[in-house]
């Protein structure tokens, strides 16, 4: 199996360009099977269901404490102006990136594995199922592992 192809594909000059979205679709399916199609869709679910429903909840929080903090005297009726709207909107973002972060990184690991492939190779399937990629991943690389590539999320 050439692992290249999934990524490129050649031109007569060799120069290299991406596949286009049905190439790489039929390529998943030639690797993988049809079921490569939805590796990492488990993750990616419970990752956007933490993310957008964790936001929603604590930006809703920010700006509650913020109210009752700075205009006790009428902390519902509060005015926010766009600045305040967008610091505590950041802060709800990097909480956010703080708490999904190992989702989406096992999320990502889960999706590039090429399972097929790696069977077809003798080759051990890296994770099964999320907790044993989390398992493996801090294991191997440590707890930390699981934060890497915030730094990137918190500029989103």
């Amino acid at each position: 199996v050439n692992v290249g192809e999934i990524t490129e594909n050649k031109t007569v000059k060799g120069t290299s360009k991406r596949l286009t979205s049905l190439q790489a679709f039929r390529t998943v399916i030639k690797h993988e099977g049809f079921m490569g199609l939805y590796q990492g869709l488990t993750p990616a679910v419970i990752g956007s269901a933490i993310s957008w429903g964790g936001y929603f909840y604590v930006y809703e929080g920010l700006k509650r404490a913020y109210s009752t903090h700075n205009h006790p005297q009428q902390p519902r009726h509060f005015n926010f102006t766009a600045p305040e709207h967008f610091l505590l909107s950041c802060t709800a973002g990097a909480i956010m990136v703080a708490i999904t972060n190992p989702v989406w990184l096992i999320k990502t690991r889960i999706q590039l594995q090429m399972t097929q492939t790696a069977v077809e190779l003798g080759m051990k399937r890296p994770y099964a199922n999320m907790l044993d990629a989390a398992k493996t991943i801090i294991k191997e690389e440590g707890a930390l592992a699981l934060y890497k590539g915030a730094g990137p999320a918190l500029m989103l």
